[in-house]
């Protein structure tokens, strides 16, 4: 019988076996299940707009662009996890799961602002939540919402669950890696590629790309603004007379000696009045006001925004792209601000503004521009408050009692920007208020707001005409933008688009004595030709007989001006637009995915009937021309 064999031993000094190394594409199964998330947040956010009655082109390029950014950042997600494998080894996964949440969760935050707004979260939009907007934003709190972000979340959470169930997902065979690849690049190079032939907007966007790319283009421009060479205007079949002519050149100096008034409408679109055509009148008073006064009719913002468009008001200089407020303090942009050009000349300044100068960083816009009496709703008060600002009747009586504080040889120039059209459009004021227009729609609710801020306008006018002021002020109204009521698709208030209802605003000039007599009234002009909000402030100064900077970019509007003097404007909260007026011509651009449209407004007001297709070399030079100036323009105000 043999002898037992002894156990065997194991050498003290013998290493243990090592783990198996992980597999190289651990990070696949993460990478899918972002891109599942991904494009179920888009799925879900065209089921909510399709339940809002919009709706998108389909077919074989629709999809392909509408993925494409989100197969581009769920590739670059696997190849951050295999460089987090690398740098992290075992705390690897941690970190990896940690980010797909982050990622996952900020996905769920877009799908309110992609169904309203149809594109995702921007930098610009980000910085526009303020809390001042809290009654704005609270109405977006809707079942529908909720659900839509629910849905997202149980997507980012049931995915990596399921993939990791799949065997062989984490180490597939070489050719099914290299197949995989394969359609991933042709994806992403194809959807990319075809994004400009389908009217996706922003909804082609992927919010996590969208994040970083907008927040990087905040930084500053480099280059030599002189050394933007700008191509000229295509020439007018039919030139329109130049703004200036028709009995104008009669009012300079015209209100020399005189006290200035100058209320800036907020979020009021020159279509949405009854002078300029509007069927319903929210603002009675304004009309009266109109029928004794010059009306501009084709006057256009710079900005739709009131934060720029302020600034590009008050120094008469077009705002640039992917800036924020901080770039246009005057300690970074000095320049001759209309408030500084009254106070060197002798004048009491002061600007009442309803709502917060802290909004969105108005206050530097403001502090330093020559304004020695600036108050908003803190300083103001009054008897019913918002998170936009205070009601329009205790702004009023403030305007009133700084009239009342001026001397007999006071001259005074003074800025009133109420509130009242502002989006929730609900202004603070009583409950029982006068409402003549049904309040079961958006629109209803908006002229009855601008109802309301008639109401303290003609109490202002009224006051003022009391303590006989009225008749020795020049009065000017304007707007600082409009507002849209989806007359286009997915064009809702006033930062997205650059349509007629953004852009185009009011203006009137109202000089008693001149612009109000009767027998003047069939000879009094009411220019037709494009001009611009920063034409507002060359305007007064030729008005009271003030000499005009050379560096202000408007030019004013009693004076002939030349051909190639035309609105320009732009915004860039969602998709990056820029866009011009040229005679009859509307012409918007795309810088981003190069699509363009072009609109003959005499034929067509209201923008339906895009003709850039019919007309390439026209959008080629307007194109061209746009380029450079806001090429220019960024240059001016962000190489300092």
């Amino acid at each position: 019988m043999n002898p037992a064999l002894p156990p065997a031993t194991v050498p003290a000094s013998a290493p243990r076996p090592s783990r198996a190394p992980h597999p190289p594409w651990t990070g696949l199964p993460r990478g899918l299940a972002l891109l599942i998330t991904l494009m179920g947040c888009k799925l879900v956010v065209l089921l909510l707009r399709a339940s809002d009655g919009s709706s998108i082109s389909s077919g074989p390029l629709t999809w392909l662009a509408l993925w494409a950014e989100d197969l581009l950042c769920a590739g670059l997600f696997v190849l951050l996890d295999l460089l987090l494998q690398g740098l992290l080894r075992g705390r690897q996964r941690v970190v990896s799961y940690l980010l797909y949440a982050a990622l996952c969760l900020y996905l769920a935050c877009n799908v309110p602002v992609m169904r309203m707004f149809g594109t995702p979260l921007t930098f610009p939009i980000l910085q526009a939540a303020d809390t001042a907007l809290a009654d704005s934003l609270a109405i977006y709190v809707t079942r529908g919402n909720v659900l839509g972000c629910l849905s997202v979340l149980l997507l980012a959470i049931a995915s990596p669950l399921l993939l990791r169930s799949i065997r062989g997902i984490a180490t597939p065979r070489p050719l099914i890696l290299w197949l995989l690849v394969g359609l991933w690049l042709t994806w992403v190079l194809l959807g990319l590629g075809v994004r400009a032939q389908v009217p996706l907007r922003g909804l082609s966007r992927s919010p996590l790309l969208l994040l970083i790319h907008t927040t990087l283009q905040q930084r500053s421009a480099h280059g030599v603004a002189a050394s933007i060479e700008l191509p000229p205007l295509p020439p007018l079949a039919q030139p329109s007379a130049p703004a200036g002519e028709g009995g104008l050149g009669g009012l300079i100096g015209a209100a020399q000696g005189r006290d200035v008034l100058w209320i800036v409408l907020e979020s009021t679109a020159a279509r949405s009045l009854r002078p300029y055509g509007a069927p319903a009148d929210p603002m009675p008073n304004l009309t009266a006001l109109a029928a004794r006064s010059v009306q501009f009719e084709s006057v256009y913002a710079a900005y739709p925004e009131s934060i720029k468009g302020l600034f590009a008001t008050l120094c008469s200089m077009n705002p640039a792209a992917h800036t924020t407020a901080a770039r246009y303090t005057h300690r970074k942009l000095p320049c001759p601000s209309i408030g500084s050009r009254f106070q060197q000349a002798g004048y009491r300044t002061a600007m009442f503004h309803s709502g917060w100068f802290l909004y969105l960083g108005m206050d530097g816009i403001v502090a330093e521009r020559g304004f020695s009496v600036a108050e908003d709703a803190g300083a103001i008060g009054g008897a019913y408050t918002t998170s936009f600002g205070v009601d329009e009747a205790s702004t009023v009586q403030r305007v009133l009692r700084y009239f009342d504080s001026l001397s007999p040889t006071d001259r005074t120039f003074v800025m009133y920007l109420p509130i009242a059209g502002h989006h929730p459009y609900h202004s603070p004021g009583p409950a029982q208020r006068p409402k003549p227009f049904a309040e079961n729609t958006e629109l209803g609710a908006y002229q009855n707001d601008l109802h309301l801020g008639d109401a303290a306008i003609g109490t202002l006018l009224d006051g003022l005409r009391q303590r006989g002021r009225l008749s020795r002020l020049l009065l000017v109204v304007s707007a600082d933008h409009g507002e849209a009521f989806l007359q286009h698709e997915g064009n809702f208030g006033h930062t997205l688009h650059l349509y007629e209802e953004n852009v185009r605003v009011p203006l009137w000039l109202h000089l008693p004595g001149w612009t109000d007599q009767p027998e003047k009234a069939q000879r009094r002009p009411q220019p037709s030709a494009p001009a611009s909000l920063l034409d507002v402030a060359p305007t007064l100064l030729d008005l009271t007989g003030l000499p005009i900077p050379s560096a202000y970019q408007g030019q004013s509007l009693l004076r002939p001006r030349s051909p190639d003097a035309v609105p320009r404007f732009l915004i860039d909260h969602a998709v990056e637009q820029v866009g011009l007026r040229h005679g009859p011509w509307k012409f918007i651009d795309e810088p981003d995915n190069d699509r363009a449209q072009l609109f003959d407004l005499v034929h067509d007001p209201d923008e339906q009937h895009d003709l850039s297709r019919q007309h390439p070399q026209q959008v080629a030079t307007y194109r061209a021309h746009l380029r450079a100036f806001f090429s220019r323009q960024r240059l001016l105000i962000t190489a300092r």
